[in-house]
């Protein structure tokens, strides 16, 4: 049997033309997804509404609703080359009540969470989600409750994760960090015992209770240590 000796110089040309199609789609996806930034601002009024919405219906003595967009159906789910996996722009919704002993929970931990990124967001702070699981360890129950709420959340304002300052372990978000705000790992161990101080955010932390209570990664902000 011969074999061709000669290079198929035309493969190189194909493998040469897609990785510059590559690069020029990357490009302007950069480019897009600068021109879409959003502001501190932008995020910080878009949990205001939805808390506004929760107090109107209060005030109307009606129970609240939380409305998102179910991310667990694959029908609302589409793929493009250029973004992948996305949420098609009519997608069904799913309601969160406050009212139904069975998501009542859920829309406590909603809100929760909502208030810790505005916190995060209002002080130029970053954290895990491991890091805010370790806030209220008791309150969430387990790791998965905090990261199902946090897409969720991260979903219904339309807003990326790293928008909301949630960022991923040992990354560092391409830059998009100030140098003086470190990039949070996970909990720095836990404490107990004869001892109490005040976080950055102002949260009296009392550390002789019966449970062991996590050391926040931002130590710096630690004051009045008792």
């Amino acid at each position: 049997m011969a074999y061709s000796t000669e290079t198929d110089w035309s493969l190189f040309t194909l493998l040469d033309q897609h990785a510059l199609a590559l690069r020029k789609t990357s490009a302007k996806l950069h480019v897009a997804s600068l021109s879409c930034e959003i502001s501190s601002s932008e995020v910080l009024r878009a949990i205001e509404n939805v808390i506004e919405d929760v107090i109107m219906n209060l005030s109307k003595n009606k129970a609240p609703i939380l409305i998102l967009r179910n991310r667990s159906d694959w029908g609302n789910i589409h793929f493009t080359e250029a973004v992948g996996l996305q949420m098609i722009s009519n997608s069904t919704t799913q309601q969160i009540r406050s009212d139904s002993p069975k998501s009542a929970p859920k829309f406590a931990l909603f809100l929760k969470i909502l208030s810790i990124i505005y916190k995060m967001i209002q002080t130029n702070t970053y954290a895990t989600k491991r890091d805010i699981f370790y806030t209220d360890t008791v309150l969430f129950g387990n790791q998965r409750v905090v990261d199902n709420i946090i897409n969720d959340v991260s979903c219904m304002l339309k807003i990326p994760r790293r928008t909301l300052h949630i960022v991923k372990k040992g990354l560092e978000d391409s830059g998009q960090i100030s140098i003086n705000v470190k990039l949070l790992s996970t909990s720095k161990g836990c404490i107990a015992g004869n001892l109490s101080y005040i976080e950055e955010d102002g949260t009296k932390v009392n550390c002789t209770c019966s449970i062991t209570t996590p050391v926040p990664s931002n130590v710096e902000g630690i004051r009045s240590i008792l």
